[in-house]
C-alpha cells in the first residue's frame, strides 16, 4: 500500500469515529446538545463545531500552501519530537491548550444535522485533497500547527485523532447531565 492510501485509510478510520460520535449523540435533540449544563464551558455541539472548524480550515490552509511547493520546508526532529510530547499530554489530559480565536468563534445556535452534513464534505474534500498532493510534498511541512510547528500530511491527521479523542472525552463528561 502506498503513502496516499494509507493516509486516506487513516482519514477513513477518522470518518468512522466521527460517524460513531454523530450516531451516539442521534439520541438527544439540538436545544440539549446546545445547552450550556456546565458553566463557562463549551456545549457539545460547540465541541463538534470546534472540531470540524479546525480541520476545515487546516484543510484551506494545506491548500494555499502546497499551491507555492518550493517554500515547503522538511518537517524537523524538533517538530517530530513536540508532535509525540503535545499528543500524550493532550491524551493525558496534563496541560490546557487554549484554541485559537479562529476555531473557537461559533453561531449562536448549532444545528446537528447541518454540521454533520457539512463535516461529511469536508471529509470528503480532505480525501480528494490526497489524491491530488503531488507525492514529492506529502511529507513536507504543510501544516504550520501553532504548538507543534511545520507537520506533514500524516501527522495532520495524526492531530485530529487526538484533538478528535480529548474533545470526546469533554462531550462524554458532558452528556451525564443531559
Amino acid at each position: 500500500m502506498n503513502n496516499k492510501e494509507n493516509l486516506k485509510n487513516y482519514l477513513l478510520l477518522l470518518e468512522s469515529k466521527r460517524e460513531t460520535i454523530f450516531n451516539y449523540l442521534n439520541k438527544y435533540s439540538n436545544d440539549e446538545l446546545n445547552n450550556e449544563y456546565i458553566l463557562n464551558k463549551w456545549t457539545i455541539n460547540q465541541n463538534l463545531y470546534h472540531l470540524w472548524l479546525a480541520e476545515y480550515t487546516t484543510e484551506k490552509y494545506i491548500k494555499k500552501k502546497t499551491s507555492y511547493p518550493e517554500y515547503l520546508k522538511n518537517v524537523t526532529f524538533f517538530t517530530r519530537f513536540n508532535h509525540f510530547f503535545t499528543k500524550n499530554l493532550q491524551r493525558l489530559d496534563i496541560l490546557k491548550f487554549k484554541a485559537p480565536e479562529i476555531i473557537s468563534k461559533f453561531p449562536d445556535e448549532i444545528n446537528i444535522n447541518e454540521l454533520n452534513n457539512n463535516w461529511i464534505k469536508s471529509r470528503e474534500s480532505f480525501l480528494s485533497l490526497i489524491d491530488d498532493l503531488d507525492d514529492s510534498i506529502i511529507e513536507k511541512g504543510i501544516f504550520n500547527h501553532r504548538l507543534i510547528g511545520r507537520i506533514n500530511l500524516r501527522m495532520t491527521l495524526d492531530f485530529f485523532d487526538f484533538h478528535f479523542n480529548h474533545h470526546v472525552k469533554k462531550i462524554n463528561k458532558i452528556s451525564i447531565f443531559i
